[in-house]
Formats: C-alpha cells, structure tokens, sequence
C-alpha cells in the first residue's frame, strides 16, 4: 500500500475552501490501493495528521491536542513526527496530492518542497504552479502560445496611477495579483473609483493587475487532467452571478450554475482545444481548471485564469460519482509516480575539474 499525503489547509486566505477540497480527496482514495494521509496546516503554518482529520465536522472546533505534530526533510522521503522537540520517523510518503488553495500551496510552494524532499506529486510542478498563480506571468505565457488574454494594466505598492496612463477604456475590473479568482476583484467605473479600488486591492498583495470589464460577457469553466498521456477536458460549466463579477460566494456557497453549459458545438470545440493547448503549453500535470471569458458581441474567447489547484479539485466537473473520481485519483497518483521514476533516470552529474585549484587561475579569488 502506498502512502499518499494530502496536503490542505494553510495560511491563505481560501483556507476553508481548501479544508473541503482535501476532506473530499482524502476520503475519495483508493483504499485498495491507498492509504491516504490527511495533512493539515493551521494558520500558523504547523503541520498536523490525524484520524479526524477525515471527518468535516472536526474543523468546526479544531481540536488540535488530537492530532499529532508532522513535517517533511529535505532530501528524505518520510513523514516524521515532532514530539518533545525530537522527529521519529512516521511513514513513507510515496506521492503528494496538494489540496492548498492560494499563497504558500499554489504558488509552487509544496510542488518545490515535494522535490526538495523526493517525493512524487500528483499536482502541478512549482513552474507551471508559479505561472497559473501570477495573472500577469499567466498572461505573458499564454500571450507567447498566441492565447487570447485581455488587455491589462499592473500597479505595485507605491505607483501612483496616472491618469493618462491607463490607456483602458472603463469600466475595468481590479484584482490583486496572486489571490484566489474571487478574492479582492472590484469594478471601477471611472478614474477615481480606479484609484480607490487599487489601493484597496493592495491590502490583499502586493501588485494588483487591472482589465477592461467586458459587456455581455459569459464565464465558462472546463477541468483538465491527463490519463495515460491523453489530456482530457471536462463538460463545460457556466456560472451565473446576479453581480456585475463571479463573487466568492457565487462560486462556493449559493452561486447557480449551468452544468453542462448551453454552448454551441463551434465554441465547445475551441474551448476544449485552448484548454489542451494550454495544459500541454505550459507543462501543466494533475487536474486543474481554466475559467474562460467570452465576449459574445465579438465572438472572441479569452483565458481568464489557470487554477492550479482547483476546488475540490474540479470532481465535480471531471466525474459524475465519487466512485469515477477515485478512478480518476489512481490514474493521476500512478502518472505522477512514473515520471517522478523516469526523471531518476536523467543524467544529474557532470564530471568538472573546476574544484581542482592547485595551480589554476581561479586560486586568485580564492
């Protein structure tokens, strides 16, 4: 049986969301094939497993003294417990599964600390993570693959907005930078409205980047995945909002949605042939989302964001039972244990004669 740490919670500002979307992996695993292990991160960036942690409820009270204190090492594959200031070693931990929605779990901070410790992960790698987190390195790349991205603006801490500066017509929608699709957004209709609603999103990050508001607009979401090789795209999702944008709590409390969504077969093609274009373009592994935008006026599909880490991650849109996701968990599991087994085969030395400094010219600045 293999040991497969589920990572969920932490310190962003979607923890809640995250708690959910590890309950639901962790419990959906294989336990034929499985032992999944629960990991959650308070607030404080401590680690935790537990029994309880399979249970929703426990979370209401958080009960910590249940649960026993974990961590990772780097360049070594287990799970070690901390008790009394002293680490024993736990479990094996054969593949990561990493459930954190936002800063410090998204962003490629897991991914990285999964290879700093040797462990193969059935998520995102901390490149592709990186550039699915930053919505401005998001639109650079996909600029370069010849993806259609909205125009846009950055501003960071400190940078005045200049008023001719702008060069977007209103009204534009604000958003901080490296925060959950629904977190921090404001509309702004004018030139001072702008202002405020900036430097009100730099209370969430450090940069914020700034879009046109599209009229008519429809929002679309397809989840990705690969399965042997074979990337597939989900059914179509279209979530409605009553408000001018998709709210935090359209898209996870009492949001309506349209699944599958009614589109026409010209534009479902080319939605699932960007959604392979990108999964493929930027090296992406694991399941993920992309949240499209279409202006129906212009007939004209942009990519509004990658979510590395989708909620729950996306069974919803990829299965139709929990039995079929759990199929879907061991196909990504096993991938991510192939290719981790494969890159152990690259080639990780170079015989260099550099330390060799009796007698060269290097032993001047030495």
């Amino acid at each position: 049986m293999k040991n497969i740490l589920v990572i969920f919670g932490g310190t962003a500002l979607e923890k809640d969301v995250s708690v959910i979307t590890g309950v639901i992996t962790a419990n959906n695993l294989n336990k034929e094939l499985f032992t999944a292990v629960p990991i959650f991160i308070d607030e404080n960036g401590f680690w935790y497993t537990g029994a309880q942690l399979f249970d929703v409820s426990w979370y209401k009270t958080k009960n910590i003294k249940q649960l026993k204190r974990v961590c990772l090492l780097s360049g070594d594959n287990k799970l070690y417990l901390i008790k009394n200031h002293k680490l024993k070693a736990y479990k094996y931990a054969h593949c990561i599964i990493n459930c954190i929605h936002g800063v410090n779990g998204e962003d490629g901070a897991i991914s990285m600390l999964a290879n700093l410790s040797n462990i193969p992960m059935a998520s995102p790698d901390a490149y592709s993570s990186c550039i699915a987190m930053d919505k401005y390195l998001t639109k650079l790349c996909l600029s370069a693959l010849k993806i259609n991205v909205l125009p846009y603006k950055t501003y960071s801490v400190g940078e005045s907005v200049n008023k001719s500066g702008v060069k977007l017509k209103y009204p534009l929608i604000v958003k901080p930078l490296r925060q959950g699709s629904s977190i921090g957004i404001e509309k702004a209709n004018n030139y001072d409205e702008l202002v405020i609603k900036i430097n009100k999103a730099l209370n969430y990050d450090e940069r914020v980047i700034v879009e046109p508001y599209l009229q008519n607009l429809k929002e679309y979401n397809v989840a990705i995945y690969c399965d042997n090789e074979k990337i597939k795209v989900s059914n179509i999702e279209e979530p409605i909002t009553k408000n001018d944008i998709l709210t935090f709590e359209d898209k996870y409390s009492n949001g309506e949605k349209e699944f599958p969504a009614n589109v026409s077969k010209e534009l479902e093609l080319e939605i699932k042939r960007v959604s392979k274009k990108v999964y493929k373009g930027l090296n992406f592994f694991g399941i993920i989302r992309i949240d499209f935008l279409y202006d129906a006026n212009k007939n004209k599909l942009y990519v509004n964001e990658i979510n590395g880490v989708p909620g729950s991650l996306s069974c919803y849109l990829i299965s139709d039972t929990f039995y079929e996701f759990s199929k879907i968990l061991d196909k990504i599991i096993e991938e991510a244990i192939k290719n981790f087994n494969r890159r152990l085969t690259e080639v990780k030395k170079y015989e260099s004669t550099i330390l060799n400094i009796n007698g060269a010219k290097g032993n001047k600045l030495l």
